[in-house]
Order: C-alpha cells, then sequence, then structure tokens
C-alpha cells in the first residue's frame, strides 16, 4: 500500500510540473503568434511621394524598430498601449529613440497599426549632447509605395 502511495505521489507530481509546462508553453506561443500578427513586418513608404522609408519589424509585441538611412529606431520598453482603431484597425502607440552607431539622435512617439500603417513624430533632438525639444509635424508611413 504504502509502494502505490508513493507511485501515485510521484505521478501526480509529474502531472502537476507536466501540465503546468504545457499550459505555460501553449499561453507563451499563442501570446508570440498575437504579438508578431500586432503590425507586420516590412518595408514602409511616405505617403506624400510614396519614396521608400525603411524596414519596420515586430518584436513579440515587446517593441517595434524601424531600419532606415543608416539608423534604427526603436520603441522604448513597455512604452506601448493600445489606441482606438483607426479605420478598423488595431494599433498601438508608443515612445521611441532613433539611434545612429548606437548614440541616441532622436526622441519621439509613433502609431503602429496592425496593417503595417505607421506615424512617426520627432521631439527632441540630440545636438553634441545637449537634448532640445523640437517637436515636429506627423510624417505618415504605409506599406506600399
Amino acid at each position: 500500500m504504502e509502494t502505490k502511495t508513493k507511485n501515485n505521489f510521484a505521478l501526480n507530481i509529474f502531472r502537476t510540473f507536466f501540465g503546468k509546462a504545457f499550459a505555460l508553453a501553449l499561453l507563451l506561443g499563442v501570446i508570440s503568434i498575437a504579438a508578431s500578427a500586432q503590425t507586420g513586418s516590412g518595408p514602409i513608404y511616405y505617403t506624400q511621394g510614396s519614396g521608400f522609408f525603411g524596414t519596420v519589424y515586430a518584436y513579440n509585441g515587446s517593441h517595434f524598430e524601424i531600419y532606415t538611412n543608416g539608423t534604427v529606431i526603436k520603441t522604448f520598453s513597455n512604452s506601448c498601449r493600445a489606441v482606438p482603431p483607426s479605420g478598423g484597425v488595431p494599433g498601438v502607440v508608443c515612445s521611441f529613440g532613433q539611434f545612429r552607431n548606437g548614440q541616441h539622435i532622436y526622441s519621439g512617439w509613433g502609431y503602429f497599426f496592425q496593417n503595417r500603417v505607421v506615424y512617426l513624430m520627432w521631439t527632441n533632438e540630440n545636438n553634441g549632447g545637449q537634448w532640445r525639444t523640437i517637436n515636429g509635424a506627423w510624417v505618415a508611413f504605409k506599406p506600399t509605395p
């Protein structure tokens, strides 16, 4: 009787551990898929003139990056929050920094929508180690030329 109780106890521990690990793996997989669907990755173009701006990437819903003209625009960790849909398309607004060769050169705000429409506004510029407010206008980008 004692051996059977020990075996059942060990089996229950294994089942509990395996069940929790499986549920966690499933949850993380669903979150990863949902996050990557948050905004498509690919090229974006100016809405005015249709020139190529850069390539946007979504990373597990944690942040976005846009590679453009020798720089990278990265949203700051945990800075994104949901916004009301635009034309029925869900999106987020995030604060970002723009970097060249690892140096932080600009900061601003960006809207990132699920259909790869992006709006950026640069608000601060690093000029020789001194930050100044520039508060530029919103610039719109679209996924096709």
